[in-house]
């Protein structure tokens, strides 16, 4: 009985465990957000801001009805925010143009051009 106990206890710790994580990524899904997003025929073009000596990866995944897009920025470290530089990504979509969100499920305003 002592086994079952301890087997119970140990199951509900994990899926506790599970869940706050679980939470604490859909709350905060990582990312910073992008300064603009519009279309260009089937280019989706994303535009950001990062400091100097920064690390950008703008990265998109095109599923059935849509596109989430992610835009990381690894900052150099204190001396970044000296130069604030201005960047776009391009990506070349198949269908054209679809809503655009963010993984949090924020919806990215995407006007096509």
């Amino acid at each position: 009985m002592r086994l079952v106990r301890s087997g119970v206890i140990a199951v509900l710790a994990i899926g506790l465990l599970v869940t706050g994580v679980g939470w604490y990524l859909a709350a905060h899904p990582g990312g910073d957000r992008f300064e603009s997003c519009h279309w260009e025929g089937n280019t989706l073009v994303l535009g950001y801001t990062y400091g100097t000596g920064d690390t950008v990866h703008a990265m998109v995944n095109p599923q059935s009805d849509d596109i989430v897009a992610q835009l990381r920025v690894d900052e150099a470290g204190s001396d970044h925010t000296r130069g604030v530089l201005s960047g776009e990504s391009r990506f070349a979509v198949d269908g054209g143009p679809r809503p655009v969100h963010y993984p949090s499920g924020a919806e990215l305003n995407c006007p096509t051009q």
